[in-house]
């Protein structure tokens, strides 16, 4: 079962369904509600709305109000080594070191995607596609809860606030 967290979003995107991908300002590092809000969410992940609650907060830096929404985490493709692209398998993911950002890119996967770092805990949904050099594009769920550091890797200029 994918994962579900609380999260915050302004009233255009809080609709039951919706799909989006999380992004804040480096502002947003040292806002109160960061945690609550976009914190536990990851960057560049996608997530659909499953349920709008009848709660809101005000934004200070967005000067709106903030519904407080349940979300879960959609799958995530990833680049892998062949020999841990088993379907229903859970493994540590590590950046592989003798990828071809070109021959990915058609599959539209990064080689070191933002959303993920090395050793969290993933379960492999399904292969997309064998690639050359033992290397595996791959659908998967995160399984970890997403690391503050994250969000550092968009705004590395913000490590202060943290």
């Amino acid at each position: 079962m994918p994962r579900r967290t609380v999260s915050m979003l302004t009233e255009i995107m809080a609709k039951q369904g919706t799909e989006f991908s999380p992004y804040a300002s480096p502002k947003c590092l040292r806002c109160r509600f960061f945690n609550v809000c976009i914190g536990n969410l990851r960057p560049g992940a996608r997530y659909k709305v499953i349920r709008v609650r009848n709660h809101k907060n005000f934004c200070p830096l967005l000067s709106e109000k903030m519904y407080v929404v349940e979300v879960e985490e959609l799958p995530v493709k990833l680049v892998v080594e062949t020999r841990l692209a088993v379907q229903g398998m859970t493994v540590r993911y590590n950046t592989p070191s003798d990828c071809d950002d070109e021959e990915v890119r058609v599959y539209r996967v990064k080689c070191n995607p933002p959303y993920i770092m090395e050793g969290e805990r993933i379960s492999i949904h399904r292969v997309v596609a064998r690639l050359s050099k033992g290397l595996t594009v791959v659908e998967a769920e995160i399984l970890d809860p997403p690391p503050r550091e994250l969000w550092v890797r968009f705004f590395p200029r913000s490590r202060r606030a943290l």
